[in-house]
């Protein structure tokens, strides 16, 4: 009977142990990420090699905190993830951090994330997949850095929402001023009660 009970209870034990060195690994992938989204410069050279992940949604994420660090060591591994990964996923991330970092040839990929229908432009708009509407913001605010006012609906769906994150908006708000886009008066102008915009809303008007 003593065999049998300790044969019942070895099992779980090899597979708590078993999973232990597993967790420790996800935290050591998680650090470089962690800094990424932090800005720290440094994290890059950690970050690049995520790319090759078998996890798609690890390589996503990877390609996002490469285009925010601005890591052009990593625009080659970019270039092949958004030609042929087989997560679409995955190609939108690498779209928009290849040309955050230069690619001209994945503007035609970035336009298309950038001006997808408004039914997605912000939460309040019945939108169900809050990645999908941050990629969407990000694509969007990649073509206008670039003088490319293609995703003008969608920044100033981004300018207009409290939600949003400040930075984000702030950067709608100077690229709606920037590019001139339509109707951006009649969502800049309530923002000059606003005192965290109200000057970058003076300016952009």
């Amino acid at each position: 009977h003593g065999r049998a009970g300790l044969a019942r209870l070895r099992w779980p034990l090899v597979v708590l142990l078993a999973s232990i060195p597993r967790v420790e690994a996800g935290d050591d992938v998680r650090e470089p990420l962690a800094r990424a989204h932090l800005g720290d410069p440094t994290a890059g050279p950690a970050v690049l090699p995520l790319l090759g992940s078998p996890d798609g949604a690890l390589r996503a994420e990877a390609a996002a905190a490469l285009a925010g660090l601005r890591f052009s060591a990593s625009l080659r591994s970019l270039t092949r993830l958004r030609r042929s990964d087989p997560e679409a996923v995955v190609r939108e991330e690498a779209a928009i951090a290849a040309f955050v970092l230069g690619e001209a040839a994945a503007r035609t990929d970035v336009t298309r994330i950038g001006t997808q229908t408004l039914e997605c432009t912000s939460p309040d708009a019945g939108c169900a997949d809050a990645q999908t509407l941050d990629r969407m913001r990000r694509a969007a605010l990649a073509l206008a850095a670039s003088g490319d006012g293609a995703g003008g609906a969608v920044l100033l769906a981004l300018a207009g929402d409290a939600s949003a994150r400040s930075s984000q908006r702030v950067a709608a708000i100077g690229a709606l001023g920037r590019l001139r886009v339509r109707g951006s008066r009649a969502v800049l102008e309530p923002l000059l009660a606003d005192l965290v915009l109200r000057t970058v809303a003076a300016e952009a008007l």
